[in-house]
């Protein structure tokens, strides 16, 4: 890159803090940020008041690819994401979906999904 560069970690409350510099920061091309995709994304959705919203951003580049997976509980009876699938248009009230990476990092919404049929 030929420059010098300052990395300025702001942790904390989701990542949200982080983005809300971003956008507070002078476009000049040297404020970037770097982090999932999710405090643009989704805690927007999530949060009230929040102090910035997805148009204040423009994503770059991906920067990383990582494997995402579904997994279930080694009693459930569903071991396809077929038999999953089925069973959630059957009973659209059992569906739940936990995303590790955000909830970990989010003390409103905990990682507890919880299915009646042992889904997960």
């Amino acid at each position: 890159m030929g420059r010098v560069v300052i990395v300025d970690n702001r942790p904390g409350a989701g990542m949200r803090l982080a983005a809300e510099v971003l956008k507070n920061s002078t476009p000049d091309g040297n404020t970037v940020l770097l982090s999932p995709i999710d405090p643009i994304t989704v805690a927007p959705l999530i949060y009230d008041n929040m102090r910035y919203a997805r148009k204040d951003f423009l994503p770059v580049t991906d920067v990383v690819q990582y494997p995402f997976g579904i997994a279930v509980k080694s009693s459930s009876p569903y071991k396809t994401l077929d038999q999953i699938a089925l069973a959630s248009h059957q009973e659209p009230r059992y569906e739940a979906a936990s995303h590790a990476w955000y909830s970990s990092q989010n003390g409103r919404r905990r990682n507890c999904a919880r299915i009646d049929r042992g889904i997960l």
